[in-house]
């Protein structure tokens, strides 16, 4: 089994002592009423140039697995997985992989220096998009990791090549893979 290392917290090996909830758990319970954590098992080929991979993949409370012939490539991150997107997010003619996540504060350790506020511990939504790359175990590269969302995402899909993120009131908008990083295309209220 190859474990994928985001950080050098692992989250899972939390285990419940004297009544305690364990971070996945504390974390879950920190999501705000509409978000949904999704729940999927399927087999998916995920298309790269030079070869193409049949995967099982697995998203259960926050955790997600891939499965592939080489064997299972645990994904473990201190953050909960709500969905999952497979399509070529970026237009190169390979998939990338497309996360909806959740975490604690919008940028991890490194924040702008414009950011006055320290402390960052709301829960708050990102994009997360990764190259697979079928000669490397882990599998799994970082290609964009978005902070803070700035629409709420209770529905996301996708369609000819956009995200398109449906928020708690209705509002819908379409986002592209412009050079680096998704963009707005366009937004279209369903409340009008």
């Amino acid at each position: 089994m190859c474990v994928l290392k985001t950080t050098a917290v692992t989250l899972l090996s939390t285990a419940l002592m004297g009544g305690a909830m364990t971070h996945r758990g504390s974390l879950i319970a920190m999501l705000p009423r509409w978000a949904h954590l999704r729940t999927l098992a399927e087999k998916t080929v995920i298309h790269t140039v030079n070869d193409d991979e049949t995967v099982d993949i697995s998203l259960d409370n926050g955790q997600l697995i891939f499965t592939a012939d080489s064997g299972s490539i645990v994904y473990e991150p201190e953050w909960l997985v709500t969905d999952i997107f497979i399509y070529d997010a970026d237009h190169d003619d390979e998939d990338e992989v497309v996360l909806n996540v959740w975490k604690i504060g919008s940028f991890g350790e490194h924040r702008p220096f414009w950011k006055e506020n320290k402390t960052d511990d709301r829960m708050t939504e990102h994009i997360f998009i990764y190259d697979w790359q079928t000669d490397d175990p882990e599998r799994l590269h970082p290609i964009w990791m978005s902070s803070q969302m700035p629409v709420q995402g209770e529905f996301l899909r996708t369609e000819k090549n956009n995200l398109i993120i449906t928020a708690p009131d209705g509002t819908v908008t379409y986002w592209r893979w412009e050079t680096w990083g998704l963009a707005l295309v366009k937004t279209e209220d369903n409340n009008a």
